[in-house]
């Protein structure tokens, strides 16, 4: 049974891991996209 449940922890853990990173990447690309609309496509 214990190895079950490490299983299924591990399991969860690395289906969360994976929503936080799709998040993150979401966040970064709106910021991203922001930042040049403002910028008005300038480099810097």
């Amino acid at each position: 049974a214990a190895g079950d449940l490490y299983r299924s922890a591990l399991i969860e853990l690395g289906l969360v891991l994976l929503l936080l990173t799709l998040v993150v990447n979401v966040i970064a690309r709106m910021l991203v996209w922001y930042s040049v609309r403002n910028a008005g496509g300038a480099r810097a």
